[in-house]
C-alpha cells in the first residue's frame, strides 16, 4: 500500500458523549469512544461493545 501525500489517519480516545439513535431509540451511548479522524471523511466514533 501506498501513502497518499496529504492524507492523515489519526484515532484517539474521546471524551465527548456520543449517542446512536435510529428511529427514537437509544442503540449505543458512550463517554468513552475512540474518535477516528480521516483526510476527506467524516469523523468517525467506534464504541466499545459494552457501551452498545
Amino acid at each position: 500500500m501506498t501513502a497518499t501525500r496529504g492524507h492523515r489517519i489519526t484515532v484517539e480516545q474521546g471524551t465527548e458523549h456520543v449517542r446512536a439513535v435510529h428511529d427514537g431509540q437509544v442503540l449505543a451511548e458512550s463517554r468513552r469512544p475512540l474518535v477516528l479522524r480521516e483526510t476527506g471523511c467524516p469523523v468517525r466514533y467506534y464504541l466499545p461493545p459494552e457501551d452498545v
